[in-house]
């Protein structure tokens, strides 16, 4: 499926560019002025805030993130859905922002809202320095009609302590939206030799869907990111292009669309 045509993502990306230009000359002028006027105590403060801004406008993933298409407002007989994910479903630097990443992607072809929960570097166990994983954003999504898990294949603790955090993950999701049906997907990796850790990881989530009666999906053994494409990962040989987005976004909205049914 053409999501976009080439051109048009040609001339997104260089508004995109544009704004990120005046972004950062604003972010510098706002750190001269935090240093130059406010007092010590304060200017921390300000060059994180700072930080913050500039690192949303790169589009590096994060959550809260809404994503609706045509319409500034659904419908109210839409679905909702929730992604809870890493920066594979966030995004990272080898893409060109939100607009370009598989969860938007998927919007638009629906044309229905996707709600994001992610948090780039983590999983089910592996946590950042801020104490978040998706076990917490699983805890924060909406009260959804579907909620969708990708990943993690950040996580490298072994079966077990995979398997105890995704059930935790699972359970937090069904408090949060406790009539969701639940669409988890495995841990991908970027060819097709996943290493022993990622394995591991894949047969703990799928024993933890299989607990709550969740549809597993496994991207491991179905072959994706296997087939050689060129493009689809970028070059720091971890996060997917806009090409690679397009590619999960081809994979995952045909999986939505059979849960939604």
């Amino acid at each position: 499926m053409a999501y976009r045509n080439h051109q048009q993502r040609e001339r997104d990306a260089f508004i995109r560019n544009i704004a990120l230009v005046v972004v950062g000359v604003v972010a510098l002028g706002l750190a001269f002025w935090a240093f130059g006027i406010r007092p010590a105590q304060e200017k921390a403060a300000a060059m994180n805030a700072i930080a913050a801004d500039v690192k949303g406008a790169r589009g590096n993933g994060g959550s809260d993130t809404v994503f609706i298409t045509e319409e500034s407002e659904p419908a109210p007989d839409l679905p909702d859905i929730a992604v809870v994910g890493d920066s594979y479903t966030g995004g990272s630097g080898m893409d060109s922002g939100k607009d370009y990443r598989w969860p938007a992607l998927v919007s638009e072809a629906l044309d229905i809202p996707v709600t994001l929960r992610t948090e780039g570097g983590t999983g089910y166990v592996k946590t950042s320095e801020g104490g978040v994983n998706l076990v917490v954003r699983a805890g924060e999504v909406p009260d959804a009609d579907l909620v969708v898990f990708f990943g993690s294949r950040n996580d490298d603790a072994g079966y077990d302590a995979v398997l105890e955090g995704a059930m935790e993950a699972f359970a937090a999701a069904e408090d949060a939206a406790p009539d969701a049906e639940l669409l988890v997907i495995g841990p991908p990796w970027v060819d097709g030799n996943p290493p022993a850790t990622v394995r591991a990881s894949r047969d703990a989530v799928k024993a933890a869907a299989k607990e709550v009666g969740a549809t597993f999906v496994d991207p491991l053994s179905r072959g994706w990111f296997a087939e050689g494409k060129k493009g689809l990962i970028g070059s720091d040989g971890v996060h997917p292009t806009d090409a690679g987005h397009e590619y999960l976004a081809e994979k995952i909205e045909p999986l939505i669309s059979k849960a939604l049914k």
